[in-house]
């Protein structure tokens, strides 16, 4: 069946996406140096997002039931992956077969996002990874007792790509500011 290598390399980018969060949470010396600046959290009744921060019934009225969930990763059909935290999408995994432009990519990240999603800074990261940071003042809960100190409504987007190309073989999106 065609599904279970694309399935393999969904699980193998959340895998490795977990694993940067994880190591830079514990040692955020590997992250670019950055000043906040302290942004409010502003409570509204109607959250518009293309997925990140939505609750698992709003994703899946839209995108359809998962096909299966492995080590805490929920995957769904056209190469996208997500995990839950408190019932609302902490982190989406999307993963192509076919190389994309980054213009491409990051105009599917954005449609991902909170709708008043901003830009704060686009980087390079020291191994290479290009990663957008943003804040959503509508981005409603803080996931910050998840140990990787991010201001409320912070997120990233960090762009996957082989080290021989600058072209996008997928991103992942998440809440926080480490890639």
């Amino acid at each position: 069946m065609q599904q279970q290598p694309l399935l393999q390399l969904i699980a193998i980018g959340m895998i490795l996406g977990i694993g940067l969060l994880t190591g830079l949470a514990f040692n955020p010396s590997l992250a670019p140096a950055r000043q906040s600046q302290g942004p409010s959290i502003v409570r509204v009744s109607s959250f518009q997002s293309g997925g990140l921060g939505l609750t698992r019934e709003a994703w899946e009225a839209r995108y359809g039931a998962p096909l299966e969930t492995m080590l805490g990763v929920t995957i769904y059909t056209g190469g996208l992956s997500v995990i839950y935290r408190n019932d609302k999408i902490w982190s989406i995994t999307q993963v192509w077969e076919t190389e994309r432009t980054f213009d491409e990519a990051r105009a599917m990240a954005k449609a991902l996002l909170p709708a008043d999603s901003t830009l704060v800074e686009m980087y390079t990261t020291s191994i290479g990874q290009r990663v957008d940071r943003s804040q959503s003042e509508t981005l409603q809960y803080d996931f910050s007792g998840f140990g990787l100190g991010n201001e409320p409504g912070e997120h990233i987007v960090v762009y996957l790509h082989r080290p021989d190309t600058l072209n996008v073989t997928g991103f992942e999106i998440s809440v926080g500011n480490n890639p």
